[in-house]
């Protein structure tokens, strides 16, 4: 699985892959809340709606957007700037303007700063604690911010925490 500098996954999205076939989402893209993507690619600059089912081999070009709730079967390939619309979906070609994502890309890419800025603030340091008292770092980039297993003992010697998580 590979996601894209500036690119948005948002709540309860599944990204999966398969042992033959990679996800691969590029850059400034935005993948709404609940949307399901395996075996697939999503060029750059793509906006997947939420709720939508993008599956094996399904090539989605640059520029273009896949709508809320839509179906894109196997083996589809969807235009640049087109639409895929519908279950199962249906193509509507040129009919996405150049650049029109690009403010949603711009507002996440803001939020994550803010977050990372504020993290600590707002989740406060007996949460910061607890979790690497359980073996856990939190990681935070312009677009993700996850708590990830601590990797060595300097990591965890820096925190305090276990070089492992516990069980």
């Amino acid at each position: 699985i590979s996601i894209g500098a500036r690119t948005s996954i948002q709540d309860g999205t599944v990204i999966h892959c398969t042992a033959d076939l990679a996800t691969v989402i590029g850059d400034d893209c935005v993948v709404g809340h609940n949307a399901h993507l395996e075996g697939c690619t999503i060029e750059p600059h793509c906006l997947i709606g939420s709720g939508s089912v993008v599956l094996h081999r399904v090539v989605v070009r640059s520029g273009a957007l896949v709508g809320a709730g839509a179906l894109v079967p196997n083996d589809t390939e969807v235009p640049s700037r087109a639409m895929a619309l519908g279950v199962p979906c249906k193509i509507r070609e040129d009919a996405v303007a150049d650049g029109a994502y690009q403010y949603a890309v711009d507002k996440y890419v803001q939020n994550g700063h803010w977050y990372r800025a504020e993290l600590r603030r707002e989740l406060g340091e007996g949460f910061i604690t607890t979790v690497a008292r359980r073996g856990y770092q939190f990681v935070a980039d312009v677009h993700t911010v996850t708590a990830e297993p601590v990797r060595d003992a300097t990591d965890a010697e820096h925190r305090g925490s276990p070089a492992s998580p516990a069980s």
